[in-house]
């Protein structure tokens, strides 16, 4: 069995103990079906591909080795979805990477993107500014998650990941309106 991608160093080497291969595939097509889903919530949350990859590869191999369990689970995504984030907020407390905070660092101008990929790299760099939990946060409401799973996946209280939810927000309207955006308009005045 051929498995393409970042997603093949998670499972194990030649000569490793190996799982049925039933489990293998069903993980397998566990991680085709969400490894995109994966990546892009942790690349909202981090900037540096190299965290973002470890983080997942990390959180493959804790999948792989409880599979049994986690493909029982009631939304498997969620649970893997979770320890991504823990080992991603581990790589970054062990590096001491910290996100800068908006005080310390004078807000670049920004164009008027010309196509969606510009207006996604301006999206992000405006979301580099805000604390990384609250990153976290609207990145997993971006991809539809209910405040109560966002709970389960960050070990939040539900109060905290709407005050999250509500500063991040009003931070990333303060952003846009420094740059000259008009509230609810995509043009610049």
């Amino acid at each position: 069995m051929m498995i393409e991608g970042s997603a093949a160093r998670a499972l194990p080497e030649d000569g490793a103990p190996r799982r049925p291969a039933a489990t293998d595939e069903s993980l397998v097509q566990f991680i085709r079906d969400n490894q995109g889903r994966i990546k892009k919530f942790l690349q909202r949350v981090c900037d540096d591909p190299g965290l973002v990859e470890d983080a997942f590869q990390e959180a493959l191999i804790v999948a792989y080795a409880q599979w049994e369990v986690v493909k029982h689970h009631e939304r498997p995504l969620l649970w893997v979805h979770k320890t991504a984030w823990y080992k991603l907020l581990g790589l970054l407390r062990s590096r001491r990477l910290e996100v800068v905070g908006l005080d310390d660092i004078a807000p670049a101008p920004l164009a008027d993107p010309s196509n969606q990929w510009e207006a996604e790299f301006i999206l992000r760099q405006l979301l580099r500014r805000l604390p990384t939990r609250q990153r976290a946060v609207l990145a997993l409401a971006a991809d539809g998650c209910t405040d109560e799973e966002i709970c389960q996946q960050l070990g939040l209280a539900l109060t905290t990941v709407r005050t999250y939810k509500s500063a991040a927000r009003r931070k990333l309207k303060e952003l846009a309106e420094g740059a000259s955006y008009e509230p609810g308009t995509r043009r610049r005045t």
